[in-house]
């Protein structure tokens, strides 16, 4: 059948370490701690890492007791209180 289409690979640069900074918000942007802590977002990505600055977790609060995921990134993958859950599909 041959192939249906090429696309070129390309190196991008970090955008950002920290979403409010990026979306734009003042500083200090008042934080609703109560809201925010229970609040899980799931993200699928083919190449993350818990060393990047993206997942600091400093000033994170306790992961939602609501959170059932696991934390199976591979070997010498950990999480955090913001990386909360990883599954490796190898």
């Amino acid at each position: 059948k041959g192939v249906v289409s090429v696309f070129p690979s390309r190196t991008l640069e970090i955008q950002t370490t920290r979403s409010w900074d990026f979306l734009g918000l003042p500083e200090p942007t008042l934080q609703q701690q109560s809201a925010e802590s229970n609040t899980i977002v799931a993200v699928f990505d083919t190449g993350i890492w818990p060393t990047s600055p993206s997942f600091d977790d400093h000033g994170f609060g306790p992961i939602p007791s609501k959170w059932k995921g696991v934390c199976n990134g591979g070997p010498k993958f950990t999480c955090n209180k913001k990386l909360i859950g990883a599954r490796t599909y190898a």
